[in-house]
């Protein structure tokens, strides 16, 4: 039986700007744009932009999160949590829900005699990781919280609006750098991917390869 490829929706835009895909985890990736060592120079001093889709995502919700799902962080954090394998975070989003973000299907370890709902949003979610360290300014430009250190530190969370639709952004810094994620539904992951190559445009912002991001040119 042939194996069947996630392609994340921004998959035909990154084609046309001259993406390179690579297999990964299940997926097709943009894995560079071409030249992986200039992306990684555009990474340490401007602001890169980055499909991040190929991720896998859970949401768990109950009343009581935290007997069902032992070990959770505070409201707003997030946090490394035991997989055996690669690392999974998971990112409280509200009392009584959470996000866990893993390269690669996992299963949740629920406490004996749990009630609680998960749903799976692989699929249903774009993911446009924003780096730099001008990433501030871009973030800054295209929504209303406040994503300053004092209010969004590496490894926090919040629930806003970005480019004026509904997102979630996952600060978590990378080889030292800045870096956010933000995930929108699907349909509109596009647009996204648009709003921010335009805001960005003053300051230099382009996109890069996922692969640039993991230390790899």
């Amino acid at each position: 039986m042939a194996t069947v490829l996630r392609r994340s929706a921004l998959h035909h835009r990154l084609l046309a700007a001259g993406a390179s895909i690579r297999t990964v985890g299940g997926w097709e990736r943009a894995d560079s744009f071409g030249d992986g060592q200039a992306e990684a120079r555009e990474l340490r001093t401007g602001v890169v932009l980055a499909d991040a889709s190929a991720q896998h995502l859970l949401l768990a919700q109950a009343d009581d999160l935290g007997s069902w799902l032992p070990s959770l962080p505070s409201m707003g954090e997030v946090a490394l949590v035991a997989n055996g394998g690669s690392p999974v975070r998971c990112c409280r989003l509200t009392r009584d829900s959470a996000l866990f973000v893993s390269a690669s299907p996992w299963a949740l370890p629920l406490a004996p005699g749990a009630c609680g709902h998960v749903t799976d949003l692989t699929s249903g979610r774009t993911i446009v990781a924003v780096a730099g360290p001008r990433s501030l300014d871009l973030l800054r430009a295209v929504t209303q919280v406040d994503v300053r250190d004092r209010a969004l530190p590496d490894r926090r969370c919040v629930q806003t609006s970005v480019a004026r639709v509904a997102a979630t952004i996952i600060r978590y810094d990378r080889l030292g750098i800045r870096a956010y994620e933000i995930l929108v539904a699907r349909d509109v992951g596009e647009y996204l991917w648009d709003a921010l190559l335009d805001a960005g445009e003053p300051l230099g912002a382009r996109p890069v390869g996922a692969a640039v991001l993991e230390g790899r040119d």
